[in-house]
């Protein structure tokens, strides 16, 4: 398993490599749980975001942001 890291940013800086079984298993099982408790993505769909307006559709500025 992997866990992938990021800095204060959300600027990806890395990763480790997970090998200890036991963890493993915990995570699977966590995920499992969690999947088996999902809600269908068309009834949160139709509850949470079809009623929302389109987003606006906004052309990026050619100019660089500060900083870079």
């Amino acid at each position: 398993m992997y866990e992938v890291l990021y800095d204060e940013n959300s600027v990806l800086c890395g990763g480790r490599k997970i090998i200890d079984s036991e963890v493993i298993k915990g995570c699977r099982e966590e995920i499992e749980l969690l999947y088996a408790n999902g809600e269908d993505f068309m009834s949160f769909f139709n509850r949470e975001i079809a009623h929302l307006p389109a987003p606006k559709v906004v052309k990026p500025s050619s100019t660089p942001p500060a900083g870079s």
